[in-house]
């Protein structure tokens, strides 16, 4: 908002008293502001965090952070909207120890508004308000820099409060280009936008929610590492920040404030995009290459099930990981007690320590976190043994193999491992 003074034609002027009910007003107006930027920031963490912790549910560290969050969130949800009345009236008393006038004469010009008090004189063009809110006992103008005017009601007439309303919203920023006065609906405009803005957001919580409809059936013997083959869902989202920003752009372009629009809807986008893409790491295969492997795993694998093929980095070269998913709980047993009197299956407390350096740090990660019932069996291809540490120094071929009973999935990971003494 401008300071700069004006000669224009004079037409209306009230005198308005700042008491405690308009000095309460604006400041919830002010803080109204702020606290959706920092319901905003809450959000977006909380977000993120849930993110991390579908992605690897059973990880401690990710449990911790979304329990934090949570409480987090509560407690500043708490603070910002708990005893705020007697803080204004706090802040209140120490503006009428500041001030000992607190009057206001408002003048309205065709362009511009003067605002006259003890100590200040203030000019407001128009042309720098973006916006203008009604409420029940206001009339609020909000500059382009987010600056806020509170008109009490009760001082204006019903040809200021018209000419307020139909003649200034001519002269605002979003009527720097004439051709918007003439062609556009602009209150319909700013609610499409809104509206649009809210959609933005809520289309984060629309995609966890669709996951989660997705993987609820199987969440309790689904891996972390398929749980990404579901995330395709987020992408179904994409569409409505992608709007966001397009239309964001376009009225930008004509005076429109659409700030919000555009930043939401990069935001939203690319983490939808992020989590949506990582569905391509996991490809399902058919369920009958799970027997090419039927020989090494060393007992008959279940009839009925679902194959699925990950493909993240590891820290070993040409790693392979394959998960076979078991759907028949009487094929499941029959797989368990055949795993119990093989000699090649053992318990992890079997596992030697130079065995464990054969294995990737996340082979096991979930039997560990979740206690599961699971059996190991690491196969030296070049060696043609099992369960056994390699002393000599080069490059074999191994595949490691881990069954968790109580998620009824079989799980192979095959790489080379380069030992060197």
């Amino acid at each position: 908002m401008d300071n700069k003074k004006n000669t224009k034609k004079f037409l209306y002027s009230i005198e308005a008293i700042s008491d405690i009910k308009d000095f309460i007003a604006i400041q919830k107006k002010i803080s109204t502001k702020q606290r959706k930027k920092s319901y905003f920031r809450l959000i977006l963490i909380l977000f993120i965090v849930v993110i991390l912790y579908l992605f690897n549910p059973n990880n401690i560290a990710s449990q911790i952070a979304l329990v934090f969050m949570i409480i987090f969130t509560i407690a500043n949800l708490i603070r910002y909207n708990v005893n705020t009345n007697n803080i204004y009236k706090k802040n209140y008393k120490i503006f009428l120890d500041n001030n000992d006038n607190i009057n206001i004469k408002m003048c309205f010009y065709d362009d511009y508004l003067e605002l006259v008090g003890k100590d200040f004189n203030q000019i407001v063009e128009y042309q720098n308000i973006k916006k203008i809110e009604n409420k029940k006992e206001y009339i609020c103008l909000i500059g382009v820099e987010n600056e806020i005017i509170m008109i009490p009601k009760r001082y204006c007439n019903s040809e200021l409060i018209s000419f307020i309303n139909n003649e200034i919203p001519k002269k605002m920023a979003c009527f720097e280009n004439t051709e918007i006065d003439k062609n556009f609906n602009v209150k319909k405009i700013q609610l499409k936008l809104k509206i649009l803005f809210i959609l933005t957001i809520l289309s984060i919580f629309f995609a966890i929610i669709l996951f989660c409809f997705y993987i609820a059936p199987v969440i309790d013997k689904l891996p972390t590492d398929i749980m990404r083959y579901y995330c395709w869902v987020f992408l179904l989202w994409l569409p409505i920040p992608i709007i966001s920003i397009v239309l964001g752009i376009k009225y930008k372009k004509r005076g429109f404030n659409c700030k919000k629009n555009i930043i939401a809807g990069w935001i939203v986008a690319i983490l939808l995009a992020i989590v949506g893409i990582s569905s391509i790491f996991v490809e399902k295969k058919d369920y009958n290459n799970i027997y090419t492997y039927k020989n090494i795993v060393g007992v008959d694998i279940p009839q009925r099930g679902k194959l699925y093929e990950v493909n993240l980095t590891s820290e070993f070269k040409n790693n392979i990981t394959k998960y076979a998913l078991f759907t028949n709980k009487t094929e499941n047993q029959k797989f368990y007690q055949d795993i119990q009197t093989n000699k090649n299956w053992i318990s992890n407390e079997k596992i030697s320590d130079s065995m464990w350096h054969m294995l990737s740090s996340t082979f096991d990660l979930e039997c560990k976190m979740l206690e599961h019932v699971c059996y190991y069996s690491v196969y030296v291809k070049d060696l043609n043994q099992y369960n056994t540490s390699i002393t000599e120094d080069g490059t074999y071929y191994i595949y490691a193999m881990i069954y968790d009973y109580s998620s009824w999935y079989l799980k192979i990971e095959e790489y080379q491992y380069t030992y060197q003494k």
